[in-house]
């Protein structure tokens, strides 16, 4: 099974580079010739859509099953290994289900590079000069998230320079892997169950694919603010350095102030009901997958059955199975998941409830 694992994570990140910009290539070809050869792999990939859609729609199923098995599991001797390799190998991959990784660090080239704010400054005052724009999305939107969402973006260029793209974007991209890894072995250490943060955190297909894959800061936001939870007991002055770098990569995290001084024998029912209200929020608010990887402040939390777990790792599948439809059709017009088992994002609140409710 571990075999199994690590092959097909690398098949899903050879997959994702059949999604490349050609624009990445064109602007990199002359540096790096060799690179050339890689539109003919965009161009194979695009072609055949809807076959590349049933080999990811395969690999998110049986690491599903994986996550299944897991969960059944005794063992976890021989899977230290395979978390390793696994989250370094995805972190490879090219984000081929969103561009905002792109966003992120141009945001951080006009600070070190053009000397401007983003916050006040358009990108696309920059596009007939810097090539980086021809791959960028949002370029005519101010910059939204927090300073500390800057800051990380602007490190890399700040050490690395301003022109050499391929190493800024894998750089910010291992240190997104570096957070996820260091967040998931604190988890690993406190929890009881050791297969539950395999199967929910390190191996699971959702995180995976939007944190490592795409990029989404949401990671840095969500880390952040379980290492300040975990902390809080230890140091409360680093335990609130922590949550200030939460809150301001994405400003979700600070309705959650509240945690920091409710009473300890009230917080466990608190924070299942703030999980079930606000995946119901997501459902009537947000048509965006990633968005309910915020569900991952409170989930390592709390304590839930074995049942309502299964039930969130199942929706969680789903949610990257409605990505298939963009995969085939470049656009989010048709999705068949979503207009078939629209109700699903309503539903699982609801069997979270009555799972929880009943008897052990």
């Amino acid at each position: 099974m571990t075999i199994l694992t690590v092959l097909l994570i690398l098949v899903a990140v050879v997959v994702s580079y059949f999604f490349a910009d050609p624009a990445i290539v064109w602007m990199l070809q002359e540096a790096h010739p060799r690179l050339k050869v890689l539109l003919l792999w965009i161009e194979w990939g695009g072609n055949h859509r809807r076959e590349i859609a049933v080999v990811l729609g395969i690999v998110w199923v049986l690491m599903g099953i994986i996550q299944l098995w897991l969960l059944r599991e005794k063992r976890t001797k021989n899977w230290l290994w395979v978390v390793v390799v696994v989250t370094l190998l995805v972190s490879f991959a090219y984000p081929f289900l969103s561009r905002d990784v792109f966003s992120y660090l141009f945001a951080g080239k006009m600070v070190e590079c053009y000397g401007v704010n983003p916050y006040a400054t358009l990108p696309k005052v920059f596009f007939e000069q810097d090539l980086w724009l021809r791959f960028t999305h949002w370029i005519d939107a101010k910059y939204v998230y927090g300073p500390m969402a800057l800051f990380f973006s602007w490190l890399p260029v700040k050490i690395i320079g301003c022109q050499r793209f391929i190493v800024n974007f894998f750089a910010y991209k291992l240190f997104n892997w570096l957070i996820f890894v260091i967040t998931g072995c604190v988890w690993w250490r406190k929890a009881k169950d050791k297969n539950l943060v395999l199967a929910a955190w390190f191996l699971n297909p959702f995180l995976l694919t939007e944190w490592l894959i795409n990029g989404h800061n949401d990671l840095l936001m969500v880390s952040f603010w379980l290492l300040s939870w975990w902390g809080l007991k230890k140091s409360r002055w680093w335990s609130a350095v922590l949550y200030v770098v939460s809150i301001m990569t994405k400003y979700v995290s600070v309705g959650l102030f509240w945690m920091r001084w409710w009473p300890d024998r009230y917080l466990e029912i608190t924070m299942k009901v703030v999980l079930v209200i606000g995946m119901f929020l997501l459902a009537v608010k947000s048509g965006n997958p990633w968005y309910y990887s915020w569900i991952y402040m409170i989930l390592p939390l709390v304590t839930l059955k074995r049942k309502t777990w299964i039930v969130i790792l199942g929706f969680q599948l789903y949610l990257l199975l409605t990505y298939l439809g963009f995969v085939v059709t470049k656009g989010w017009e048709r999705v068949a998941l979503v207009e078939m088992f629209g109700l699903i994002p309503y539903l699982v609140p609801v069997l979270i409830v009555l799972d929880e409710r009943a008897e052990r």
